[in-house]
């Protein structure tokens, strides 16, 4: 009996097969008593049962050991398709079955899609829609564990959809397990299948358990890297198209620059017409108001029929912008203070782009510089004999509606000034802008007391001083503060709005308004205190004349009673203490001056009108008191 048992003990050492066990056993059967059968027996039961542990031992080490080797290929591949592929060859391979395939989510509310599949026939391809209502997958993810199934078809506990029963008998699937991809599933699914019935052991669902989650963690990452790669391209072409759009900008205002300084040195139209030429590389032609030729590029071979100019340069000036005429041809309008002074054509043989149409545009500029500055438009005025009467017009001398008459709107016309404080270094500069910007819009502009002054033709200051604002600021490296005053429809009347604006210039700067643009106007209350004018009776009247009158007329004390209300912080409690009546009273007063005020007097705007209006009434009447002795019944109305 002891014998039997080292034997055993010998054969589980030596790692025997569990055949050998099972021999040993048959031959002591015919050699041993019944007692030493029994312990046989036994030591073969118990061997055969460590042999199993041991081997399952062994399939869990060379299961864990495969996925350490998937886990490391999974870390080659860096695009989405050759990964897909991995997983489906190396799963189908751990499993040792017929078929494998990945299941990826589709578009938003959308089912998922077979992405990779490794040995399909005909049903399991690529691009397949697994219904997310009865799809085995569905279980997997929605439970975020394996699910498997000995017989799909034949398997009552799964809600089955016909697209994919048709799909899994044509291909003759029986045996199917899946596994979520992740941790959560979210990622999509693994699905693993055989053609024939199978009962997945414990180890082979653990083991597809982990090959799941290392699967998800690698499709996340080569995901979220092809998405980051997607946008670093699209980042790349971005700043292609606009280093491009830059390059391009950057060439167009040096041929701005370039074609209005030359413009201003008087050189002759075609010198013009071949710089702008030599950026579009196609043919330009520069007509008269009358419809004649007076340049072109390239020679009038070139051209062809002269018919259709006279069209196209109607259409140009109607839309008062660059316009397409087909076949490659596009015109632009020389235009200046409104006045058509010529046409410019461009011709292509290829395609015109928006750079040839803003080329043709600063082509246009220049030539209405030019024309301007060479006396060739009409009612034009050299520069330094239209620009040099500014000063005639600000100080109000004797010769201006001799000598500037020319340049300005008509008597009766109203024109604004405007006041503009740029930095220092930047004041050439903008008189420079504002130079050619007055004689675009008929009116004169120049420095003067180290601002730049602006008289353009107009009835709103604010709205002026706002639009030269917009044009100016863009030009300039920094801010720049912009007062209006105006209208005057007289000119001996500049000299004063050029002072209102200088002063509202002075409050918005002192109001650390800099950088805004406005008018007395635009100011409020304020504006009027700043304005030509000045009159204090009229701005105190116009905010409580009403009770002021009511005083008078009734010998109240309404406007005692409206001091202490404001002196209390707007409590009447405190207002009836200090005026020494009962609170009603002055509720029943606050409830009068209401009446007067309108229902808005409180508000915060209106309020503050008031206690102004309030401040300089009781300095006035302390003036005149102490100057006559006598209070001033007439205060508050207008003369």
């Amino acid at each position: 009996m002891e014998r039997s048992i080292l034997t055993i003990l010998e054969l589980l050492a030596e790692g025997a097969p569990a055949e050998r066990l099972e021999t040993f056993a048959a031959r002591a059967r015919g050699n041993s008593d019944v007692r030493s059968l029994t312990v046989v027996e036994e030591g073969v039961r118990l061997g055969r049962a460590l042999h199993e542990r041991h081997e399952l031992r062994r399939q869990r080490e060379a299961g864990l050991s495969a996925l350490v080797s998937i886990a490391l290929e999974l870390t080659s591949p860096v695009d989405l398709c050759s990964l897909l592929g991995v997983i489906t060859r190396r799963a189908r391979l751990l499993l040792r079955t017929d078929l494998a395939c990945v299941g990826l989510p589709g578009a938003e509310g959308s089912p998922s899609v077979v992405r990779a599949a490794d040995g399909h026939v005909s049903a399991f391809t690529i691009g397949l829609a697994l219904p997310t209502v009865a799809d085995i997958g569905n279980a997997a993810v929605t439970g975020a564990i394996p699910v498997w199934t000995p017989d799909y078809l034949h398997d009552d506990r799964l809600r089955h959809s016909a697209e994919l029963d048709s799909a899994v008998a044509a291909e003759g699937v029986r045996a199917a397990l899946v596994a979520p991809l992740g941790r959560d599933g979210s990622t999509g699914a693994l699905y693993l299948a055989d053609r024939s019935p199978r009962h997945f052991t414990h180890e082979e669902i653990f083991l597809t358990g982990l090959l799941g989650e290392l699967v998800g963690t690698a499709v996340e990452k080569v995901t979220a890297l092809e998405r980051a790669r997607t946008e670093l391209s699209a980042l790349d072409t971005r700043y292609e198209q606009s280093e491009g759009k830059l390059r391009t900008t950057a060439d167009l205002r040096d041929l701005h620059h370039r074609l209005i300084g030359r413009a201003l040195d008087g050189v002759a139209p075609s010198a013009l017409a071949e710089a702008a030429a030599a950026r579009t590389g196609g043919v330009l032609r520069i007509l008269a108001t009358d419809g004649s030729v007076l340049d072109a590029t390239g020679g009038a071979s070139t051209w062809g029929d002269d018919e259709s100019d006279g069209p196209a340069a109607a259409a140009a000036h109607t839309a008062g912008r660059p316009v397409a005429l087909g076949e490659g041809r596009w015109a632009a309008p020389v235009r200046a203070r409104g006045t058509g002074l010529g046409t410019v054509l461009l011709r292509q043989n290829r395609p015109v782009t928006d750079t040839d149409v803003q080329v043709l545009a600063i082509l246009a500029e220049a030539l209405a510089v030019l024309l301007l500055g060479g006396g060739a438009g009409p009612s034009t005025a050299p520069v330094q004999r239209r620009d040099g009467h500014l000063d005639d017009l600000l100080t109000g001398s004797s010769r201006l509606v001799e000598q500037t008459g020319r340049y300005l709107p008509g008597p009766g016309r109203p024109h604004v000034v405007l006041a503009a404080l740029p930095k220092t270094d930047q004041l050439g500069e903008a008189v420079a802008w504002a130079t050619l910007h007055a004689r675009r819009t008929g009116g004169l502009a120049g420095e003067r007391s180290s601002l730049l002054v602006l008289v353009l033709p107009g009835t709103d200051p604010g709205r002026a001083a706002r639009a030269v604002m917009d044009e100016l600021v863009p030009l300039l490296d920094g801010a720049v503060t912009i007062a209006g005053a105006g209208p005057v429809t007289h000119q001996a009347a500049t000299s004063a709005a050029f002072e209102e604006a200088r002063q509202c210039l002075d409050a918005m700067i002192a109001l650390g308004a800099t950088g805004c643009a406005a008018s007395a106007r635009d100011l409020g209350f304020f504006g009027a205190l700043l304005s030509g004018s000045r009159d204090v009776t009229t701005f105190v009247h116009s905010a409580i004349g009403p009770v002021l009158d009511y005083d008078r007329q009734r010998f109240t004390e309404l406007t005692k009673t409206l001091e202490a209300y404001f002196r209390s912080g707007s409590s009447p409690t405190y207002a009836a203490q200090e005026l020494f009546v009962h609170p009603n009273t002055v509720c029943r007063r606050l409830a009068r001056i209401g009446s007067l005020l309108g229902p808005d007097w409180q508000q915060p705007d209106h309020r503050l009108k008031i206690q102004l209006a309030l401040r300089l009434h009781g300095i006035r009447q302390s003036l005149i008191e102490r100057r006559t002795g006598e209070r001033d019944e007439g205060a508050g109305r207008p003369g």
